[in-house]
């Protein structure tokens, strides 16, 4: 059977048909759906304009920081 989940997602049966396990930065039924990690507010509010979802698979987000600041 090849493996419907995508994103490295691991495919596992159920008794109704299967589910698939996805990574944590993925979700939905075939994780397909990158989540977004800027929902967590994971930069610093003061310090930043903005934060991105990174388009590099090596980062998830991106800080737009204001002049002066540099960091995550």
């Amino acid at each position: 059977m090849s493996n419907p989940c995508q994103s490295n997602g691991i495919c596992q049966e159920t008794l109704t048909g299967f589910e698939c396990i996805c990574s944590p930065e993925f979700q939905d039924t075939f994780c397909q759906t990158r989540v977004n990690p800027c929902l967590s507010n994971p930069c610093i509010t003061s310090n930043t304009i903005s934060c991105r979802v990174s388009k590099n698979p090596m980062k998830d987000f991106i800080c737009i920081c204001h002049p002066n600041y540099i960091g995550k």
